[in-house]
C-alpha cells in the first residue's frame, strides 16, 4: 500500500547539523549583559550627579543661563571640563573634592562597552569584546569591578553635593556642635 502524507517515517532525515557538538552556554552571555548594564547604570548615575553638582554651583555663582548648555546639551567630556574649572569659582565648595580623573578613566571605559560588540565562539563560549578595529577582554568579573568603581565615585560626588545643602559644623571647645564659622569664637 505505500507510504500515505501523514505517516512518519521512522528515520529522522539528516538536518546537517551535528547534535553531539558542545555549544557554549547561553549564561555566558546573559551574565555580561547584566554585568553590562549593572555599569552603565552605575556610570549614568555618575553622569546625573555631576549635571547636579553643575547646576548647583551656576546657581550660586547667579549663572542659571549656563545650566542647559552645560548640562543637558552637552556630553561627559565637556562636563567634566566644566566641573574642573567651576573648581575655581567662588561658590565652588567641595568640589575640589570630585574625583575627576576618575572620571575621566570610567568614562573611556564606559565608552569602549557601550559601543563594543560582543564577539562570542559559539562552541567554547569565549568572548571579546570588538570596537574600532580591535579587540578587548570585559569580562563580567571586570565589569563588575568598575560598577564598583563607579559607586564610589559617586558615593564621593553626593558628600560633595550634600556639602551645598548643609552647614558645615564643629565641636567647639565646650563639646557643643556648633556652625563652623561660630566654633571657637565663644568665650568660656
Amino acid at each position: 500500500m505505500g507510504q500515505q502524507k501523514h505517516d512518519v517515517p521512522d528515520e529522522p532525515e539528516d538536518d546537517g547539523w551535528d547534535d553531539d557538538v558542545p555549544w557554549a552556554d547561553p549564561q555566558i552571555q546573559s551574565d555580561y549583559e547584566a554585568a553590562l548594564g549593572r555599569f552603565l547604570v552605575a556610570f549614568n548615575r555618575i553622569d546625573n550627579e555631576v549635571s547636579q553638582l553643575i547646576s548647583t554651583v551656576l546657581h550660586l555663582s547667579e549663572r542659571v543661563d549656563l545650566i542647559e548648555p552645560m548640562t543637558i546639551r552637552t556630553d561627559f567630556a565637556r562636563k567634566l571640563q566644566v566641573l574642573d574649572l567651576l573648581t575655581l569659582a567662588k561658590h565652588s565648595g567641595q568640589l575640589g573634592e570630585a574625583p575627576i580623573e576618575e572620571m575621566r578613566k570610567l568614562a573611556g571605559e564606559r565608552n569602549v562597552v557601550a559601543h563594543g560588540h560582543f564577539d562570542q565562539n559559539p562552541f567554547d563560549g569565549d568572548y571579546q569584546l570588538k570596537g574600532k578595529g580591535r579587540y578587548s577582554d570585559y569580562s563580567a568579573k571586570r565589569l563588575d569591578g568598575l560598577t564598583q568603581r563607579c559607586n564610589e565615585v559617586w558615593q564621593k560626588l553626593r558628600f560633595v553635593d550634600a556639602c551645598f545643602h548643609f552647614e558645615p559644623l564643629e565641636v567647639d571647645d565646650d563639646g557643643n556642635i556648633v556652625p563652623s564659622s561660630d566654633a571657637g569664637s565663644q568665650t568660656s
